[in-house]
């Protein structure tokens, strides 16, 4: 299994007064945030793909990460 992933800081206000994103993450205890895609899904032993199985996984990473 092959994943993209992308790692950024956290935005800044766009203008003076606008929400300001980076203050409440830091408050969540947010250091950064990403995206991600699957570019190679596991395959089982009958050539079929992991599906839902894989989904959960990705899911139960993305949130340890």
């Amino acid at each position: 299994m092959r994943l993209w992933a992308v790692v950024s800081p956290l935005y800044e206000p766009v203008a003076p007064g606008a929400f300001d994103f980076a203050r409440k993450a830091f408050f969540e205890r947010l250091g950064a945030m990403g995206a991600s895609r699957l570019l190679d899904p596991p395959v089982s032993a009958s050539g079929e793909s992991a599906g839902m199985g894989l989904a959960l996984g990705l899911a139960a990473l993305r949130h340890k990460v």
